[in-house]
């Protein structure tokens, strides 16, 4: 009989103890930076006082438990954010663009573009990217220097030059370098801007994460990102 008392208080109190961490991560998550911190301080002196004072065998599971150390590592979870000057289109033409042969033709308006942002011939972009896929070749970069090139297709009666184009994106650096064991952080940052109806576009680089949003939406991201605790830098 006192062995099953004793599994049912222990059910309970486990009960208790994870619904009071969902409730301290709830809380938290509605905080912005400065009042997390203070929120954490508060927490962490109200197990000091409860651990510390009330019974000695608390003491070693206040320093040792897990939950504390998950605790503190999830409520300050925050990243310096950095708007990137400047507007950015979303180009998508044929797969194969790159690889066609000839000195005319959408294949070298293309090849050109990519030249001028690289720097080949002039200043570089300040962010751009090229992707292929066996489907695809999308390009993000600089609006004007895109619009133009998109401008330029539409004149281009060659095969395959039809192209696609997104305009008004501006873009979000996540300060790294970021290491590769890291877990969580591109979900997190789409998370919170879905929350608050931001759509993302997000590109991961060997050091760090942009996220590419709507320049419409650009008060709502910033908003939403300053709300969850991040630091982002105009």
């Amino acid at each position: 009989m006192n062995s099953i008392l004793v599994y049912i208080f222990g059910g309970c109190f486990s009960i208790i103890i994870i619904t009071k961490y969902v409730i301290y991560l709830f809380i938290c998550n509605e905080l912005n930076r400065d009042a997390r911190a203070l929120y954490i301080l508060f927490i962490l002196l109200v197990h000091y006082r409860h651990c510390f004072l009330s019974n000695p065998l608390k003491r070693g599971a206040f320093i040792f438990s897990p939950l504390h150390v998950i605790q503190y590592c999830v409520m300050s979870f925050s990243l310096n954010i950095s708007l990137l000057a400047g507007r950015l289109a979303v180009l998508r033409c044929a797969h194969d663009i790159l690889a066609a042969k000839g000195s005319d033709g959408l294949s070298t308006l293309v090849k050109r573009a990519v030249d001028r942002m690289l720097g080949v011939a002039g200043q570089s972009a300040a962010f751009f990217t090229v992707s292929r896929t066996t489907e695809e070749l999308s390009i993000v970069g600089p609006e004007e220097e895109l619009g133009k090139l998109s401008d330029a297709a539409a004149a281009c009666s060659a095969p395959g030059s039809k192209i696609k184009i997104e305009h008004g994106w501006i873009a979000f650096k996540v300060e790294g370098p970021l290491d590769f064991s890291l877990v969580g952080i591109l979900s997190k940052l789409a998370t919170t801007l879905a929350e608050a109806g931001v759509s993302i576009f997000a590109i991961s680089t060997f050091d760090t994460d942009y996220i590419l949003v709507k320049e419409a939406q650009r008060s709502e991201a910033i908003r939403a990102l300053s709300h969850a605790g991040h630091s982002v830098a105009e």
